[in-house]
């Protein structure tokens, strides 16, 4: 008898760890296989005060997180989805690809990009597009090929900065946020400093490339001018520089820039995403620590170069007569206009002053900035430091007016905490997945913002300001979806409180 119960009792315990093998299976089926690739279009209605009738309607399609490695089953059948909404247009959160260290995996991912966005077909407002953390690489070039590939394929980035467009009579505004997460001291924000001598802009050791620019929309077409100022730093390890004809505000890493740094002490021409091909590069001034230095840089736009001079020396010293630094790009992909700014690397403190940019031609200073009246320990208003979040919805809306419509593309719903009280009527971000893997009861697990779960997919009113999060095309980590499908957001615009 014991021996019968036993054995009903070892078959039924097989028979249970069987039904959950079975069960893990078919979880692991729906997880990996099935639930990735079951692509969800979520239609939404977004009540917006004071909208114009021309933009009553408006079909907009969101997507992000598409953390794309090629074209494959989902990203092809995201497109014939896409084409086959009829958006009025195309809005992208950023997130097109996965992050690599690897320039010639980047460049080949960035061409599957560039080939998808083309797939999504032209509506009629354009395609646009944001930079999420994935996006943003420490290594320039990555950057360049990011926005070659959003620009060739048509499509419009938005780095921190709007864009205006007209519907009929109604004007919409369209703004994009950089979303970084850089770790620890790889790069360091750019903030006013002083003492009873006045007041200048500093930043602190690190691992780095940290640069800031100064992100006016005119500042892009600035060519032809002489930048000036005066910089010092306070340990002969650390690298200091300032930049110009910068590209900065469009995407690219692409400018000049005159900088000292351990492995080459004398200041130098010293371009970055760009080349001198002709002239000397080397000022031959090596400059001491804790001492103020002045700078003048001269770039001009000649028929077939654009011609760089620049000369530095002690600020108690009397300006040399002559361009130290006297040198060309002859390249028909030269720079040609660009905006200015400041570089730091490793050890110490760098401190900047007095920068002004005088055109060529005579008249007004296009910029004239000494760091006084800002409040000291924060960068100031309409300077963008690489890498840090901070300021990049405010620079991004800084030019839309209070009474027209915009909507604020911000990868990760954390930015909406920025964007309150700005005039943002629509923010959409992504960045959370919705989770990926989201449990009965418990909701999503991991969500990668500070809003917490709540916050890792769907509308909500955060003061003024109205907030979607989508939950995305692709995955990161483990390629795994569960009870939280893609996501294809169709967005209708509508009048109403």
């Amino acid at each position: 008898m014991t021996n019968k119960r036993d054995l009903r009792r070892r078959v039924l315990l097989g028979l249970l760890i069987l039904l959950a093998w079975a069960a893990l299976a078919a979880l692991a089926v729906q997880a990996v296989w099935v639930e990735p690739y079951r692509l969800v279009v979520e239609e939404v209605r977004v009540p917006i005060a004071g909208l114009p009738p021309e933009l009553n309607g408006l079909r907009i399609v969101l997507l992000s997180d598409m953390h794309m490695t090629g074209i494959g089953r989902r990203e092809a059948e995201t497109a014939e989805r896409v084409r086959g909404l009829s958006p009025d247009l195309i809005l992208i959160s950023g997130d097109f690809i996965q992050h690599t260290v690897l320039y010639d995996v980047q460049a080949r991912w960035m061409e599957h990009v560039r080939a998808w966005l083309l797939e999504l077909g032209q509506p009629p407002l354009g395609i646009w597009a944001s930079r999420g953390n994935a996006d943003i690489s420490r290594y320039g070039d990555f950057n360049n090929l990011f926005a070659d590939g959003i620009y060739g394929a048509g499509a419009h980035l938005l780095t921190n900065r709007a864009a205006l467009i007209r519907v009929g009579g109604a004007r919409l505004w369209i703004a994009g946020a950089d979303y970084n997460d850089f770790q620890g001291r790889f790069v360091r924000d750019f903030t006013v400093q002083g003492d009873d001598g006045g007041q200048w802009l500093e930043t602190r050791d690190s691992q780095g490339n940290s640069t800031v620019h100064y992100w006016a929309e005119p500042a892009l077409s600035w060519a032809d001018y002489e930048f000036t100022g005066r910089l010092r730093r306070d340990d002969e390890r650390g690298g200091i520089g300032v930049t110009f004809y910068s590209r900065f505000p469009e995407g690219y890493d692409r400018y000049y820039r005159l900088r000292s740094y351990a492995k080459a002490p004398t200041f130098q021409i010293a371009p970055h995403g760009a080349r001198i091909t002709a002239g000397d590069m080397d000022t031959g001034v090596v400059p001491e620590a804790g001492r103020w230095y002045r700078f003048r840089i001269r770039v001009q736009n000649l028929p077939d170069a654009t011609h760089i001079q620049a000369r530095v020396w002690p600020e108690d010293e009397a300006e040399p007569a002559e361009w130290q630094a006297d040198c060309l790009d002859e390249r028909p992909e030269r720079l040609r206009a660009g905006t200015i700014g400041a570089w730091g690397l490793d050890e110490g403190h760098k401190a900047f002053d007095d920068f002004q940019v005088r055109p060529l031609a005579g008249g007004a200073p296009l910029l004239e900035e000494d760091f006084e009246g800002w409040e000291r320990g924060r960068r100031p208003a309409g300077w963008l430091a690489y890498g840090m979040n901070g300021g990049n919805v405010a620079q991004a809306v800084a030019e839309v007016p209070a009474k027209d419509v915009c909507l604020l593309l911000a990868h990760s719903p954390d930015q909406v905490r920025e964007a309150q009280g700005r005039g943002v009527d629509l923010m959409l971000a992504g960045h959370t997945h919705g989770g990926q893997v989201r449990l009965p009861l418990l909701g999503a697990v991991v969500t990668g913002t500070q809003l917490g779960p709540r916050y890792a997919n769907g509308l909500f009113r955060w003061g003024d300001t109205w907030l979607y999060v989508t939950r995305g095309i692709g995955t990161r980590g483990l390629p795994v979806r569960f009870l939280c499908p893609p996501e294809i957001t169709l967005l209708i615009l509508e009048a109403g409180d």
